[in-house]
């Protein structure tokens, strides 16, 4: 024989092996090995080992020294051994006069018994499929469950060893070895699973010792092993009790793993339950279940109109369109729902998807509670693991962030997939549910997106009866207040109608309902309200925006611009479109001395209710005032009277270089126009402070009195409230003209001129604004 030599770790763990069974029992200690650097220092051989240098073993810590503590040279090597786990750092320098154990070897040939007992083993077809896999939908007398990349079967019934493993070899499948602590802890890490793995039972695997006592092999794998010396024991175990006790049995119990799978050693002879394996079966794609699909006229048609319906609401996400129902269904039921609106079971593609849906459903849908049915499903034996969406044919990621806390919870049970809504992508989780669970779903497809109904234009034709012959607007005033910025003139129309009409007012006046084409505008014509004093006002007017038939899909019926839900005009929290019934939107000016959100906004609102409006137009200057069209038709009788210079009408005077016709009735001022018109004669305009002088004196000579009376002079025009005009030639009022002390004084309320006369003072008679509909004696000339 010779002194020990120990090439390999291979060679170590056998004898750590021997060391630790039951006929190395005792023997665990420190012994002298032929390893020496006696003929090169620091170069340690293998004397008894052709001289091979050193590898793969390590040093005890601050080995070696190459000097003792007495100063002599520790020129050999020994090897400390066991008990327990192997361990790597074992060599030690030694003084070679040192006394100690040691071990000596030689090759030996010998018959040896058979590691393990002998068992029938042979495969039995009607347990398999064409694969040779075990079939799980036939009668298998137990549970399949996959982990580690392996399949194991849990048996129902109880065998001996021998009898367990000639079961496994009928299902083509061999008795449980576990041959290392990373198959241990994957192991027990899914019979830790809830509603999947198994736990309070014991089961046979392919361990046995019966022929070398102490030294356990894994009988029925591809090559028979020993068992690590590091296996995890039940305490006080092995003990071999009664010397009857050679095969391993896995108790699993509770704890966290590993520390839920122990083992003992038990009488191969017991019948116990026992646990198969073999590699799993590829899963490629989960099972999808096959659902009728049949379009439904009717709803394919709501899809392509964007038409909500009792049944659910139609949105716009991801340039997708996407159906949230208001109903619950079971998975299949779901799917086949979406079929009859021409769309599919939602299928979630990626993260950026989430984010895109958690977008739409912040401002569109609000929705942070109810779950809905996806395409999702782990369906199909080995994928129990393995999720996949069927719409799409994309995995799903196990370990994807989204999950439900704790789940997903019952691979087995559970197989198809639910997902909450939310308006944070992070928030959106996934859970398990049973297919035949009821619950809300959502339906996805590839349908042009919806563009909202906009009255037609067609039918947005200019009112001729409200302008005079030159095109211009009558009794602009009394259609509301106006201002002009920015290249357009702006009409606040404070009468409250609902939108329709508003569009159809806006037409009718040869404008355009509003448009807010970019803030700067929202801006202008904030400014516009809060810098003239005449306006200032603090409510709602509506615009042309609509999302008619297209949900959160906003466009300008006047420019066609199309606009969003995130538009950063809105008001907090819109828009909603409460009940799917605000359609159209208005919005908000307030007095403030400085324009921010909280005065300036826009609102969808119902389009049958009652606002405000606002009318635009490229902007109009006020260059002349509008006068009705002077095309009365003369009355001969009346005409005659001025011929005579006298008649039952009134009074007739000569003054100024101008014959005067003082009529005897009271009218207003637009009745007053067109009765000088049928003398042939004009209301009577005052261009020069002359000329009013001039009639101050012909009043007092015709001894006429003092008293109000009409002239032609009116403010009536787009933009024209502060510029007064005579008509019929709406040439603007001089501005040095004498207005009575405080005159005028009521813009768009006093919107016609009349002249007071005094007897007194010519400087008494003046000016003065006043209601149009006021009825006055008036002077033609």
């Amino acid at each position: 024989m010779s002194l020990v030599t120990v090439e390999s770790s291979q060679r170590l763990s056998c004898i750590s092996q021997l060391i630790n069974s039951a006929d190395g029992s005792g023997l665990a200690g420190e012994y002298l090995t032929s390893l020496s650097d006696y003929q090169k220092e620091g170069t340690y051989i293998w004397c008894n080992g052709n001289n091979t240098v050193l590898e793969n073993l390590t040093w005890t810590s601050g080995q070696p020294s190459g000097i003792s503590a007495t100063g002599q040279e520790e020129d050999c090597g020994s090897i400390t051994l066991g008990p327990g786990p192997m361990k790597s750092n074992v060599l030690n320098d030694v003084i070679c006069a040192t006394s100690l154990n040691y071990i000596c070897e030689v090759p030996v040939t010998t018959t040896t018994k058979p590691p393990c007992l002998s068992y029938t083993c042979a495969k039995q077809a009607s347990f398999l499929d064409a694969n040779d896999f075990i079939n799980p939908s036939s009668p298998i007398d137990g549970s399949l469950r996959i982990a580690c990349g392996r399949m194991y079967f849990f048996s129902n019934a109880q065998k001996t060893w021998q009898e367990a493993a000639s079961e496994c070899c009928l299902r083509n499948m061999q008795l449980l070895s576990i041959e290392d602590a990373a198959e241990t802890m994957c192991l027990a890490t899914m019979l830790a699973k809830s509603n999947y793995g198994f736990g309070g039972t014991s089961w046979f695997t392919a361990g046995s010792d019966e022929f070398h006592e102490g030294q356990f092999t894994w009988c029925t794998a591809n090559t028979a092993t020993n068992i690590s010396s590091g296996f995890r024991w039940n305490a006080g175990e092995p003990n071999n009790d009664k010397g009857t006790e050679n095969c391993i049995q896995m108790i699993v119990g509770g704890g966290s793993p590993p520390e839920n799978v122990n083992f003992n050693d038990v009488n191969c002879g017991s019948t116990i339950k026992f646990i198969c394996e073999t590699s799993a079966p590829p899963c490629q794609f989960p099972q999808c279940p096959s659902v009728p699909c049949r379009t439904d006229v009717e709803k394919s048609m709501f899809s392509k109109l964007w038409l909500s319906n009792p049944g659910g609401l139609f949105r716009s996400a991801c340039g997708r369109q996407y159906f949230i129902s208001k109903g619950v269904k079971t998975r299949n039921d779901a799917e086949t729902e979406c079929c009859k609106f021409g769309m599919r079971l939602l299928s979630i593609e990626s993260y950026e998807e989430l984010q895109c849906l958690a977008e739409m459903n912040k401002v569109q849908y609000k929705s942070t509670v109810n779950y809905y049915w996806t395409t999702g499903t782990n369906e199909g034996f080995g994928c129990e693991f393995q999720y996949g969406f069927c719409g799409t044919q994309t995995s799903f990621n196990p370990n994807f962030l989204n999950w439900k806390a704790n789940e997903p919870s019952t691979p087995l049970g559970e197989r198809c997939l639910e997902m909450k809504l939310d308006v944070d992508p992070k928030l959106f989780y996934f859970n398990d549910n049973s297919c035949s669970a009821t619950q809300y779903f959502i339906c996805e497809g590839d349908q042009a997106d919806c563009t909202p109904t906009c009255p037609n234009h067609a039918t947005c034709v200019k009112d001729n009866s409200l302008f005079n012959s030159k095109g211009e607007l009558i009794r602009a005033s009394s259609y509301g207040r106006w201002a002009t910025g920015s290249g357009k003139t702006y009409l606040f129309a404070t009468n409250k109608i609902p939108w329709a009409a508003a569009y159809d007012m806006c037409c009718k006046l040869g404008m355009d309902l509003l448009s807010v084409d970019s803030d700067l505008e929202m801006k202008t014509i904030f400014d516009l309200n809060n810098n003239d004093p005449l306006l200032k006002f603090n409510t709602e007017f509506w615009t042309s925006g609509t999302q008619l038939d297209c949900s959160f899909r906003f466009k300008y019926c006047s420019s066609g611009t199309t606009f969003y839900a995130n538009d950063s005009n809105w008001n907090a929290g819109e828009p909603n479109n409460a009940n799917e019934q605000e359609a159209c939107v208005l919005a908000h000016f307030g007095p403030s001395a400085s324009y921010d959100k909280s005065q300036a906004w826009m609102q969808d609102v119902v389009c049958t209710d009652s606002y405000g409006y606002i009318c635009e137009m490229p902007a109009k200057p006020c260059i002349s005032a509008t006068c009705y069209d002077y095309n009365c038709t003369v009355d001969p009788v009346k005409t005659s009277q001025v011929t005579a210079m006298t008649g039952p009408d009134g009074q007739f005077q000569t003054f100024c270089g101008q014959k005067y016709f003082f009529h005897k009735d009271m009218k207003t001022y637009k009745d007053a126009y067109y009765e000088c018109c049928k003398f042939g004669m004009k209301l009577v305009s005052i261009e020069t402070n002359a000329e009013r002088e001039c009639l101050h004196d012909g009043f007092k000579f015709a001894g006429w009195g003092s008293l109000p009376l009409w002239t032609s002079g009116t403010s009536d025009g787009v933009g024209c409230v502060r510029n007064f005009g005579w008509c019929p030639s709406g040439t603007l009022v001089a501005p040095d003209l004498m207005w009575r002390p405080g005159e005028p004084n009521s813009p768009y309320v006093e919107n016609c001129m009349n002249l007071y006369t005094s007897t007194g003072a010519v400087m008494e008679t003046g000016l003065n604004d006043i209601g149009c509909d006021a009825m006055l004696r008036f002077l033609c000339e």
